[in-house]
């Protein structure tokens, strides 16, 4: 599984320097999908654009490290596609599904960690905010299930061991009714 939750991984393969891993992830994010060759070269250069066939090199390298019967990448007439498991999709399918530890359990840390450039921050943000947004999912349910006064020990201890996280666990706490002890 292509790892995108935390640190970018595909199991043991070296996946090259942080533009070559930062280039696979620009295809995670939209696996299953043609991503053209201009869309990643704006993703992951910017302005500063190589030529096209340092793409092209790239996706080669990233083939022999990932391919295999889990992850491919295709050239498609439009570009390029990923197929195959990618964290980010099945944490979004177990979120669909109301699976929200399960969800949640795939995130790793900061994802992905170590990228650089404009649109791995970007798109860092972006998935802080959808994994937010889980976690106030999974305080519903469990708010419905009755669970309110466990869960406002967890989420004050939480805030208390992680205080960079402070403001998101405040977040949290305030969707918790007033009344619970």
């Amino acid at each position: 599984m292509l790892r995108l939750l935390g640190e970018v991984s595909a199991g043991e393969a070296d996946l090259g320097s942080p533009k070559q891993r930062c280039l696979l992830a620009a295809l995670a994010v939209d696996a299953g999908r043609v991503v053209p060759v201009d869309r990643l070269i704006d993703r992951i250069w910017g302005d500063a654009a190589p030529r096209r066939d340092t793409v092209h090199s790239y996706i080669s390298r990233l083939r022999q490290a990932v391919g295999g019967p889990g992850l491919v990448i295709e050239r498609r007439p439009a570009g390029y596609v990923l197929a195959g498991p990618v964290d980010l999709h099945l944490s979004r399918e177990l979120r669909a599904r109301g699976r929200f530890h399960e969800a949640l359990e795939l995130w790793r840390g900061e994802p992905l960690t170590g990228l650089p450039g404009e649109w791995a921050e970007d798109e860092r943000g972006r998935l802080t905010l959808e994994r937010l947004s889980l976690l106030h999912d999974l305080v519903d349910t469990r708010l419905r299930a009755g669970e309110g006064a466990q869960l406002a020990a967890e989420l004050s201890s939480r805030a208390a061991e992680h205080p960079l996280d402070a403001e998101r666990m405040g977040k949290l706490l305030a969707t918790l009714p007033s009344h619970l002890g």
